[in-house]
């Protein structure tokens, strides 16, 4: 069998839906698991155009949020809040029973605390001295 490996991103291959799929199936066989399922929630302004939003996954009872992002002009508006409350309601309507963040010590630890996340592992060694953070919330 012959094969190659090459550098992409995971949009210009297609690749998130292919091994989300594959890792499903594999869930279910092996232990009866329903599958993952991602999703997304998008800020867009007046003109349609992207102004934030927020990715992530729910698999195996549990919501994982992986990215959150706004746009600075945005801030300070509780957008970011909203997107949070909003994935953890879809969390819930799946049956999570917990949700998961992680961000760098300088992004937005105090914003997940506030909404009830708890620092789950800490580790150190990245970058600039930077910390990573990864969060939980029971749902």
């Amino acid at each position: 069998m012959s094969f190659h490996i090459h550098f992409s991103s995971p949009a210009e291959e297609g690749l998130a839906p292919y091994l989300v799929e594959g890792l499903s199936k594999h869930a279910k066989e092996k232990r009866g698991l329903a599958g993952m399922s991602d999703f997304s929630l998008t800020v867009k302004n007046n003109k349609d155009e992207v102004k934030g939003g927020l990715d992530g996954i729910l698999f195996y009872g549990y919501l994982y949020v992986g990215n959150l992002y706004i746009d600075a002009a945005y801030r300070g508006q509780n957008i970011g809040t909203e997107l949070m409350h909003k994935a953890e309601a879809y969390g819930r309507s799946k049956g999570c029973r917990f949700s998961t963040v992680n961000t760098m010590d300088f992004e937005a630890l105090d914003f997940y605390k506030k909404l009830g996340y708890c620092v789950d592992l800490e580790r150190h060694g990245f970058d600039g001295g930077s910390v990573f953070y990864f969060l939980i919330k029971e749902l």
